[in-house]
């Protein structure tokens, strides 16, 4: 296991995923649009965070 516990993290967060219903991984549907995506996208502002960088995120229809 690395030193910094990820291992360990992505283990709880699936586990928290799976028993609150959520489904941790894509499904075959997404895993295909996500293929037929050319390029990233080009969009860029101060209301937009790239969060590829986390662990884990969720994006929700909040309006904070």
């Amino acid at each position: 296991m690395p030193a910094d516990g990820s291992n360990e993290l992505r283990s709880i967060a699936r586990r928290a995923m799976l028993e609150q219903g959520l489904e941790p991984d894509f499904t075959a549907a997404a895993v295909e649009q996500l293929r037929s995506i050319g390029q990233a996208a080009m969009e860029s502002g101060p209301q937009l965070r790239d969060l590829r960088t986390l662990l884990w995120c969720s994006i929700d229809k909040s309006s904070k």
